[in-house]
């Protein structure tokens, strides 16, 4: 890499010269009823997108040449005093944080800590609920990595039951064995087999997770035998983690049920910067504080969002992001309207979350046609999948073109990379498959 001193040098609005362009721009559009946003000023001025949005807030340097073409569009003259000609700082984008916890748990310290200590106490059965998106997954799998809890529960077992064709019987074959379920369950009917399983979890230390657990589901027999059964035990050598979208159990000292909450402004701040997004004005953290106060520190839809400041063409910017898109909370339901939009809800997708995700989905086959094309197809994949998946779904194209559009959505927060023992693979949150799901469907 060249030395600092050999960085070729670029022009920058200096605050006067800024001050005069969006004069410019105001008069221009001042007598105009229509909405003002970066695309119709870009246009006007007849340059890129993003470089119209970084001379604008001062974020990228640009040439000398472009300055004068962007106040020739506004019908102004680029003075000397205008700008400054600067050396570019050498700082990577999207660097890879050094942190002891991962982002996804970034204020959920105090939960993460109440559900592992009553999980290692006499409580039988935790249950965490909360809206969908609002973080219970993620959670639960970095609460059954942490080597505490596999000393004490050598065996842990996960059992995914958002499928419609998953019952007890799923549970039954996951911790008996395929073999002895089906045995049991030909032999002596389902209430056998509840019992079986409870005897299983009472003779061996078994962590078991209920993934995706509905309200309806939880009260249909044998679960509610098997809660029961569970619950009345004087001894339990297992433990139980529920995830689901609303608690519904008989109440027992056995039994701890956690709502999980929206995440704080200071959190969800932290995640913004961690995500490359400039918090450093009054300004931009006013700006925060309406997009979480409007979803109510909801984790999946303030990523979304984080994930479109932080990429083309807002590059982190979000008072550019807020001049274009700001608008759209005035439309958004808030808890004002007697809605909270945290809570569990019972339809799989909440409104506001749907129109939320459509909004950016659309915006992303604007700015990044391939990359929205990548994310459909590779959404119809449940699991997580290796980086060669997804370029599999892109076999016409380059192998350049392939890793960069496979990149543009990681940058995006709209695949997630996931850790496993033979590598790492990259997937789509249920959430915004089903989003992507609906959409294509209409």
């Amino acid at each position: 890499m060249a030395p600092f001193f050999f960085a070729k040098r670029g022009a920058l609005l200096t605050p006067d010269g800024r001050q005069k362009l969006e004069a410019a721009v105001q008069s221009y559009y001042q007598d105009r009823t229509i909405r003002v946003n970066s695309q119709r000023i870009a246009q006007q001025a007849g340059l890129p997108l993003d470089t119209t949005i970084g001379i604008l807030y001062g974020q990228n340097l640009t040439s000398k040449r472009t300055l004068k073409q962007f106040f020739a569009g506004f019908d102004v003259t680029l003075k000397r005093n205008d700008f400054q000609m600067v050396r570019p700082e050498r700082e990577p984008r999207f660097a890879a944080a050094e942190e002891d916890e991962p982002l996804a748990c970034v204020g959920r310290e105090a939960v993460l800590a109440q559900i592992n200590q009553q999980l290692q106490t006499e409580c039988w059965l935790v249950v965490l609920s909360g809206s969908s998106g609002s973080g219970k997954t993620t959670l639960a799998q970095h609460l059954i990595s942490q080597s505490a809890l596999r000393d004490e529960f050598p065996l842990m077992i996960t059992v995914e039951l958002s499928q419609l064709w998953a019952g007890f019987a799923a549970i039954a074959r996951q911790v008996l064995g395929e073999a002895i379920a089906h045995k049991t369950l030909e032999a002596d009917g389902m209430s056998a087999l509840a019992a079986a399983v409870v005897a299983k979890l009472q003779s061996q230390p078994i962590l078991l997770w209920l993934q995706n657990l509905s309200p309806e589901l939880a009260q249909t027999e044998p679960f509610t035998q098997f809660w029961s059964a569970l619950l009345d035990s004087e001894a339990l050598r297992s433990r139980l983690l529920i995830t689901t979208t609303q608690a519904n159990f008989p109440p027992s000292d056995r039994l701890h049920t956690l709502e999980l909450p929206g995440l704080s402004l200071d959190a969800i701040a932290q995640l913004y910067a961690d995500w490359d997004i400039t918090l450093d004005t009054e300004a931009q953290r006013d700006c925060l504080e309406t997009i979480h106060q409007t979803y109510e520190g909801h984790p999946l839809a303030l990523k979304l969002v984080a994930g479109e400041i932080r990429s083309f063409p807002y590059f982190g910017n979000l008072l550019a992001y807020w001049q274009d898109y700001g608008y759209e909370l005035e439309i958004t339901p808030t808890a004002e309207s007697g809605e909270s939009l945290a809570r569990p809800i019972q339809q799989p997708i909440a409104p506001w979350l749907q129109t939320l995700g459509e909004r950016i989905l659309q915006r992303l086959a604007v700015h990044a046609p391939l990359a929205a094309d990548l994310l459909q197809l590779g959404a119809t994949n449940a699991r997580p999948t290796p980086a060669y998946g997804w370029y599999f779904l892109m076999g016409e194209f380059s192998a350049q073109q392939q890793a960069t559009t496979l990149k543009a959505l990681e940058e995006r927060l709209l695949v997630e990379p996931v850790s496993t023992a033979q590598g790492v693979r990259y997937g789509v949150h249920p959430v915004l498959r089903c989003i992507i799901t609906t959409l294509n469907r209409r």
